[in-house]
């Protein structure tokens, strides 16, 4: 797969998000605007997607196959 759709159920909206390395570096600064994320750069992998909402930040698994 060469993007990941967000699917966010809170009420808050998602400002910001970030893909970062396991070391915790960021790797892409995206700002949300609803369309899938590219992940095509990415080398096979395991991330962390970092979600900045107006509530809060969650962080997600991501693994590039």
């Amino acid at each position: 797969r060469k993007s990941v759709a967000i699917a966010h159920a809170g009420r808050e909206a998602i400002v910001l998000t970030l893909i970062r390395d396991l070391s915790g570096r960021v790797l892409a600064r995206i700002p949300y605007d609803g369309d899938p994320i590219s992940v095509a750069g990415l080398p096979q992998g395991i991330y962390l997607l970092e979600i900045v909402t107006e509530a809060g930040t969650y962080f997600e698994k991501l693994i590039r196959e």
